[in-house]
């Protein structure tokens, strides 16, 4: 499947500014707590004017977090970042009234260690407004 030509050109565009940011601020990517990197990106999508899609604008901000994690050799978080997405792609399918095994989408010892990227998106996306 390929990627929608907003994500494919906003994921770079939004990864150089995020990066600038993150220097300004002094904050090692390296290091950093993936939050702290995601909100910055979520604050770099969230009304950004080359994206049309809010769904497209939160999947972008994603896609900065992952390639500025993967860049500094962070692979725990994309695991993370992939099972938080299978647990959220879970929750919609069961909204949908499609049935769901959540012992078989979530592992509780992972849950602590999740960023929170639904809530850190709602929470930028409220303080733009």
């Amino acid at each position: 499947m390929e990627l929608p030509h907003e994500i494919q050109i906003g994921v770079p565009l939004m990864r150089s500014s995020v990066e600038s940011t993150l220097e300004r601020l002094e904050v090692n990517a390296a290091h950093a707590d993936p939050a702290v990197i995601f909100r910055h990106a979520c604050e770099e999508a969230v009304n950004h004017w080359l994206i049309t899609s809010e769904d497209h604008r939160l999947r972008c901000a994603i896609g900065v977090l992952l390639l500025i994690m993967i860049a500094q050799d962070r692979y725990d978080v994309k695991a993370v970042v992939e099972a938080e997405l299978r647990a959220l792609a879970s929750l919609d399918a069961a909204t949908r009234g499609i049935p769901v095994d959540f012992s078989q989408v979530m592992d509780e010892d992972e849950i602590p260690n999740w960023i929170g990227l639904l809530r850190i998106w709602q929470e930028v996306k409220r303080d733009a407004e």
